[in-house]
């Protein structure tokens, strides 16, 4: 992974698209990314709620860097021709 890469997490069902903004490799031998993550409204309210169930700070649960493996690249191209091939599917049958 490098910077710019377009990537996504999975977080409890939320999917999260980003790009990486930098790679860190630190002392416990894996490399870290931050990312920039775009739309990410559903998150921000899962971290807000989980912040106020356990009564702590926001910052205590959002990471600021994640570990490379917790999260994967996106094929950008191979990404917009099968939503396009679903979207044009879905045409046909009426949804």
């Amino acid at each position: 992974m490098k910077v710019g890469d377009a990537v996504y997490q999975d977080y409890q069902n939320i999917l999260r698209f980003g790009v990486i903004q930098e790679v860190n490799h630190k002392e416990d031998s894996w490399s870290y990314a931050k990312i920039k993550w775009f739309g990410d409204t559903e998150y921000e309210q899962a971290m807000s709620c989980l912040v106020e169930f356990r009564g702590g700070l926001y910052e205590d649960y959002a990471l600021n860097e994640y570990r490379v493996d917790k999260i994967k690249v996106i094929d950008i191209p191979r990404l917009k021709r099968a939503l396009s091939n679903i979207l044009e599917f879905q045409q046909e049958v009426g949804q």
